[in-house]
């Protein structure tokens, strides 16, 4: 190989090696092998944390403090044959920057607002985007009638249902629904169907019920509980 001017060089080799006899057809397969060493950035993902804030709105969410990804850094050494990639094998790795958490802030803060609606005058202090149905004594999907709510008042409009967590922290609570009226919370609904979805369901007569649902806005009016839910689940 020498004397056709193709030496091996560094951590080349051949096929069959130089101490071994030259194969009968005479045929020499030269490998180029290279080792370098890589260095590879990772970045070390951040945690979030929520923490309410008098200063953010409710229902809002304001970035208190940014958060930063650390950074680890791996030294590997690679061996290429042919300028194929064939092994490697970390040497060192370490951390050069730790992560730094984010904090969240939540609003715990109400601000009371106005809006038209079905032409009359709202003072309102949340309004969300929910999905509404409708319910009645014997319209509810249970096996059997139930006449009244489970705050004690008869089922009627004027009354609506919402999940269990919304009535606990919210029952007696003041709303406006557009196209349905004014109305209180006073009972628990089972909504394992909108699960992913803010949901309530209001309530009529047996007479009066239209069994239809829809998008719309629930306002809630003042005044402000004392205790309510921050984060709505």
């Amino acid at each position: 190989m020498a004397g056709a001017g193709i030496p091996l060089v560094g951590l080349d080799a051949s096929q069959p090696a130089e101490s071994e006899p030259l194969p009968a057809d005479g045929q020499i397969r030269i490998i180029r092998v290279v080792e370098k060493i890589e260095l590879e950035q990772t970045a070390i993902p951040y945690q979030v944390k929520y923490i309410p804030s008098n200063e953010v709105e409710v229902d809002q969410e304001e970035i208190l403090v940014p958060g930063k990804a650390g950074l680890v850094v791996t030294q590997s050494r690679v061996r290429y044959e042919d300028g194929v990639e064939i092994s490697r094998q970390v040497e060192n790795e370490r951390t050069v920057r730790q992560p730094k958490d984010e904090t969240v802030g939540y609003g715990t803060k109400y601000v009371l607002k106005t809006a038209v609606v079905d032409g009359q005058k709202l003072e309102y202090w949340r309004a969300i985007q929910v999905y509404a149905t409708s319910y009645s004594p014997c319209n509810s999907g249970a096996d059997r009638c139930y006449p009244n709510t489970a705050s004690g008042k008869p089922v009627r409009r004027g009354v609506i249902a919402v999940l269990r967590s919304w009535y606990n922290a919210m029952q007696g609570q003041a709303v406006y629904v557009p196209g349905y009226g004014y109305a209180t919370i006073e009972d628990v609904g089972y909504s394992s169907l909108f699960s992913d979805r803010d949901w309530i369901d209001l309530g009529y007569t047996d007479a009066e019920y239209p069994g239809e649902s829809y998008w719309t806005t629930v306002y809630f009016l003042p005044p402000v509980p004392a205790n309510t839910l921050w984060v709505l689940e």
